[in-house]
C-alpha cells in the first residue's frame, strides 16, 4: 500500500500537479519501467508485454483492451488499497523463497507477481528526479546486485542509477507473449 501511494506522490511531483490522476499514475509507472524491471527481478519486459489474459475494469465498468503492467498496478493494487478493498487472491504477491527464487504465476484472470515489486515501486519513488528534494534519515537502503543505495542519499538519482545499470550491463528481460491464449482456458 505504501509503495502504491509513493508512486502517486511521485506522479504528482513528476507532472507538477496538486493531485495525480489515473493517467498520471500509469504514465509515471510506464516512464520508470526500466527501474521496475531491474529492481523487481522478475525478468519481464514490461514495456512490450500485454497482460491479455486479464480482464481489468477501467474503473468505469468497461474492460481495458490489452492491459499493461501499469494498468495492473493501478487498478488491481492502488485502487483496491485506496478504496479499502481486498486485493483479489488471483492477483496476490508471491513470497521470495530462501534461495532467492522469484516466483510469478499467470493464468486466466490471474497474475501473481513477486513481492519484490514493493521495493521496485519504492525505488521508482526514491530514484525519480521528481523527488530530488525529498529528505529522510535512517540507514535503510535499496540494493541492486552488489550496489547499495542509502535511501537518505539517493533521492532523485535516476541518472546515476541508470549509469550503474549500464555499467553492470542492463538486466535481461523477456517479452511475455500468448497470454491471450490463457483467457479461453
Amino acid at each position: 500500500m505504501d509503495a502504491c501511494f509513493a508512486i502517486e506522490g511521485t506522479a504528482r511531483n513528476l507532472y507538477h500537479k496538486e493531485s495525480a490522476g489515473r493517467t498520471d499514475y500509469k504514465n509515471c509507472i510506464r516512464k520508470y519501467f526500466w527501474i521496475i524491471e531491474a529492481m523487481s527481478g522478475m525478468g519481464i519486459n514490461l514495456k512490450e508485454t500485454k497482460l491479455d489474459n486479464l480482464t481489468i475494469d477501467n474503473g468505469k465498468g468497461k474492460p481495458i483492451e490489452h492491459p499493461h503492467f501499469a494498468d495492473f498496478i493501478y487498478h488491481i493494487f492502488r485502487c483496491n488499497f485506496a478504496h479499502c478493498k481486498d486485493v483479489p487472491s488471483n492477483y496476490k504477491l508471491t513470497p521470495i523463497n530462501n534461495g532467492g527464487q522469484i516466483n510469478w504465476h499467470s493464468g486466466t484472470n490471474m497474475f501473481q507477481i513477486p513481492e519484490s515489486i514493493i521495493l521496485a515501486l519504492l525505488a521508482v519513488s526514491v530514484f525519480s528526479k521528481a523527488n530530488k528534494d525529498n529528505r529522510t534519515e535512517g540507514a535503510h537502503y535499496l540494493s541492486w546486485k552488489q550496489h547499495r543505495f542509502k535511501i537518505k542519499d539517493s533521492w532523485g538519482i535516476e541518472d546515476d542509477f541508470r549509469a550503474v545499470l549500464k555499467s553492470d550491463s542492463d538486466p535481461v528481460t523477456v517479452k511475455l507473449e500468448g497470454l491471450s491464449n490463457l483467457k479461453n482456458h
